[in-house]
């Protein structure tokens, strides 16, 4: 009969499997979620956060900035890649700023190279708050 303390690695994985919590619309394998702040996974973030509409119009304008961790040719689309609008491209990090155009609900997806593949989903939320 085996010792229970051989059965600790297998109980400790499991535990640990089992306590991540996974979206089922995100392959976390392959997708950085724009909530976390994972060292050398690729983020997308919108500044403002949330972005803030005062003018009725439901439209605003952002701040669209990607992190990665090296100089690889990135792409950044408005909608699901490839068929999505390409918005910005360049090596390494950057950002770009929106046009008055950005809704409750834009998706931003980043690519890396020609891959259409997504490595990094944002999805912007607005708000009135805080609005004379």
């Amino acid at each position: 009969m085996k010792s229970p303390l051989a059965l600790l690695p297998f109980v400790l994985i499991l535990s640990i499997s089992c306590a991540q919590e996974r979206s089922p619309d995100v392959d976390t394998n392959v997708v950085a979620d724009s909530r976390t702040e994972a060292p050398n996974l690729p983020q997308l973030t919108v500044s403002p956060d949330p972005v803030r509409i005062c003018d009725g119009s439901r439209l605003g304008e952002a701040i669209v900035s990607w992190k990665v961790s090296d100089r690889s040719a990135y792409r950044v689309y408005v909608g699901t890649p490839p068929d999505g609008k390409l918005f910005a491209f360049g090596q390494g990090s950057g950002e770009a700023k929106t046009k008055k155009w950005v809704k409750d609900g834009t998706e931003f997806y980043m690519t890396k190279g020609n891959d259409p593949t997504a490595i990094a989903i944002l999805e912007v939320r607005t708000t009135t708050s805080g609005c004379p």
